[in-house]
């Protein structure tokens, strides 16, 4: 089976990454075919478990914006409406 695991940031050391690369190794271990799709990956750490994999870095969609927060339910039902502006 092929298998899409989607991850925001794979950049930093912590368990996210890690649980990331160990689930896509636990899979093709069973025979499927995993690709990894990431906005960020430096490669630092966890080398080890990641060498090997299929991992694409695809650029975010330029109008969406990650840093900014909703205040409330209002602004981001207003944001939504409006096309994540």
């Amino acid at each position: 089976m092929k298998i899409a695991i989607v991850c925001f940031n794979l950049s930093w050391q912590a368990g996210g990454p890690r649980l990331i690369f160990s689930s896509a190794r636990g899979l093709i271990e069973v025979g499927h075919e995993v690709v990894i799709y990431t906005p960020e990956f430096k490669g630092e750490f966890f080398k080890e478990l990641w060498q090997g994999l299929n991992i694409k870095v695809v650029p975010p969609v330029s109008h969406f914006r990650w840093d900014i927060r909703p205040k409330n339910i209002i602004e981001k039902i207003l944001r939504k409406y409006n096309g994540e502006k």
